[in-house]
């Protein structure tokens, strides 16, 4: 019968730590290797889309480089413009939505839409009016200067990202309640 003294348990702890090591090693290796493979092309699907407004027809009519986009005043002083997107392609009927407004010198201003629904447009898909804050809340700040306009749609799998180059304008000095109601000043 073998005899154990503290030498051999020494020796014994030693080997099976050394084992545990290179089972371990082996483990995390072989773990890298799955994880390096290239999977599947994880690329967004790309769909075409475009900034546009809806009129009070309820058409979406696009913006082009250099068009007018009203500031809005809402009753309780919030500052902001109606916008809405139309894509064609492999269009989602749900996704996300970021938009981005810069101003000349001014810092970027974005707005994240969590949950935005696209309807048929004819040949299309489109969202309702979006409402696109403005911070700060000061028509002088942003009346009259041109601006860029970007908004990103995207899905898990599908996006679009367009832009547009607008002038900011407020033409309309009326605080709007409603679309029906608004609130403006009486002529002098």
């Amino acid at each position: 019968m073998p005899r154990f003294d503290a030498r051999n348990d020494r020796v014994a702890a030693m080997v099976l730590a050394l084992v545990l090591a290179l089972v371990l090693a082996l483990v995390l290796s072989l773990g890298a290797c799955v994880a390096e493979q290239p999977a599947d092309d994880d690329s967004p699907i790309l769909f075409d889309c475009e900034l546009g407004e809806i009129d009070k027809a309820g058409a979406f009519k696009p913006l082009q480089d250099g068009a007018r986009v009203e500031l809005i005043v809402g009753f309780q002083g919030f500052l902001f413009m109606e916008l809405a997107v139309r894509a064609k392609g492999d269009v989602p009927d749900v996704t996300r939505a970021a938009f981005s407004v810069r101003a000349e010198e001014r810092n970027p201003v974005g707005t994240m839409k969590n949950r935005v629904k696209l309807a048929p447009d004819g040949d299309a898909m489109r969202t309702d009016k979006l409402v696109i804050f403005l911070n700060p809340a000061q028509v002088g700040m942003w009346k009259g200067r041109e601006a860029v306009l970007a908004a990103k749609l995207q899905d898990d799998t599908r996006k679009c990202v367009t832009v547009v180059q607008v002038d900011l304008v407020d033409d309309d000095a009326c605080i709007h309640v409603d679309d029906d109601k608004p609130i403006c000043p009486s002529p002098k």
